[in-house]
């Protein structure tokens, strides 16, 4: 959704709002872009492809609940539109190597198109450039066997964190079971018996201290969850939220 209506939004910042994602896309232009749980029924509505008063009413009430602060800036029209567009499921890909030889290369979306979610397409295909411009300095013979020695951990660490989110945005067993963990985590950081979590890494307060690899972090946060997903998910199944098979599209190379 669209709309160039004043706000109070930060336009150098960009939100995410209960799995809303909202930024400015253009001068003067707010773009939203909302996530839809295939686990929650009361979002199916949003699947469908004719606006009618009740749809626009139920897709007004549900940005209200979510994304309070941003729900004002788009006005009937523009929530009638929505549902004229299509919609991207959030196919992710995965590699087992980024090169053939010294003839092709796969950067970006191509290496690595990941769930959007995650935050980090933008990002990790400038580190992309990065990694092979260092790759070109240090051997230009054999450059691209040098990238993808140097890159191939980080993006199947990144793909990893990716179809985690996904799984969880579409499996309601796995999205209590992620929630539960999160509790845990942020009240052992209270406590002070917990470290950073990978989101404090990727989007937080740990940024301003140095920036980590994504096998970096995805290791230090399996190692930090180990015990507590295995226990967040025997209590999600007491809240009868059974185990159900991920519905993510992976492609392999």
């Amino acid at each position: 959704m669209f709309s160039s209506a004043p706000t109070a939004l930060d336009p150098d910042v960009h939100h995410i709002m209960t799995g809303n994602y909202v930024a400015l896309a253009a001068p003067c232009l707010w773009a939203l872009v909302p996530s839809i749980s295939l686990s929650k029924p009361e979002e199916a509505f949003m699947l469908e492809a004719e606006a009618t008063p009740e749809r626009i009413a139920n897709l007004r009430e549900l940005l209200t609940k979510k994304s309070p602060l941003a729900a004002p800036l788009f006005d009937d029209d523009e929530l009638a539109r929505f549902f004229t567009r299509k919609i991207f499921a959030g196919a992710v890909v995965e590699l087992e190597r980024l090169n053939v030889g010294e003839w092709l290369l796969f950067l970006g979306d191509a290496a690595h198109s990941v769930f959007p979610a995650t935050g980090e397409g933008v990002n990790a295909a400038l580190e992309d450039v990065y990694v092979l411009l260092e790759a070109i300095e240090e051997n230009q013979d054999h450059m691209f066997e040098v990238y993808n020695r140097r890159r191939i951990a980080d993006v199947q660490a990144l793909v990893k964190i990716a179809l985690h989110l996904e799984r969880n945005t579409h499996d309601k067993h796995g999205s209590v079971t992620e929630l539960l963990t999160n509790i845990t985590l942020s009240m052992g950081q209270k406590l002070r018996v917990a470290g950073p979590t990978k989101e404090d890494y990727m989007f937080g307060k740990e940024l301003t201290k140095g920036i980590r690899s994504y096998s970096q972090i995805y290791d230090g946060w399996q190692h930090q969850i180990s015990w507590i997903q295995p226990a967040a998910s025997r209590i999600a199944r007491l809240f009868g939220s059974s185990k159900s098979a991920p519905t993510f599209t992976a492609t392999t190379h």
